[in-house]
Order: C-alpha cells, then sequence, then structure tokens
C-alpha cells in the first residue's frame, strides 16, 4: 500500500486515506483534536510546507482533487488573479521574511502565500 513515490514530507496520511476508501475500508473520525505546542519553529513550517506542496503536485490526482490547497489554486487560476499572489509573495521577500517570521498574523498570510505561489511554480 505504501507509494514508493513519497520521498520527503507530505500528504502521506491523506493518500493512505484516499486509497483506503478505493478500497471501500471504512475510516472512522474520532472526535480528538490535534493540537500543536510549538513543536516547529517559523522557518520549519515553511520548509515542511513547501515540502508538502511538492509532494502533493509530485502524487497529483486523486491527491490534487481532494487537497483544499490545489483547489483553492484552481479557483485562482480560474479567476485570473494567481499573479497578484505571486506579485504578493515575491514583494513580502524582497520587504524582508525576517519581519513576517516575528509577526504571526503575518505569518498565517504568508504561509497562505507560499502555498500558492509554490502550486504556482510546480503547475
Amino acid at each position: 500500500m505504501f507509494d514508493e513515490r513519497i520521498t520527503e514530507y507530505g500528504y502521506e496520511d491523506a493518500l493512505m486515506g484516499v486509497k483506503l476508501a478505493q478500497m471501500n475500508i471504512p475510516v472512522i473520525h474520532i472526535d480528538n483534536p490535534l493540537l500543536h505546542t510549538g513543536i516547529n519553529d517559523n522557518l520549519s513550517f515553511l520548509t515542511n510546507s513547501e515540502a508538502a506542496l511538492r509532494m502533493l503536485h509530485k502524487l497529483g490526482a486523486p491527491m490534487t482533487d481532494k487537497a483544499r490547497v490545489a483547489i483553492t489554486y484552481n479557483k485562482l487560476v480560474n479567476l485570473g488573479v494567481s499573479g497578484l499572489f505571486r506579485t504578493f509573495f515575491f514583494a513580502s521577500i524582497k520587504g524582508g521574511c525576517e519581519r513576517i517570521f516575528f509577526h504571526t498574523t503575518l505569518l498565517c498570510l504568508y504561509s497562505i502565500c507560499i502555498n500558492w505561489v509554490t502550486l504556482l511554480h510546480y503547475a
């Protein structure tokens, strides 16, 4: 059941869920939320996010049909505004990532933009 294409962080758990569903094996979800308590620093989080998006691109469908970030990316492309997000991303990099890393509100926006730009890059 292990997919040999998985060579780095990201989407291995979701792919297992998709494969189980394809084999009509039910997955029971329990109400047990996961809370992260500072295990990764900001740079580590962003590095993992980029690696996960590379894996998503490498895995392709059906993962890209189900992943919210890929669905959002496709909506942005269809609306013709993906370039706007790419511009924002590169402007923020030019302005200095260090400033963003220390502002958690901007970090959230930055992580969304890095996801979209990475998808744009690999598309």
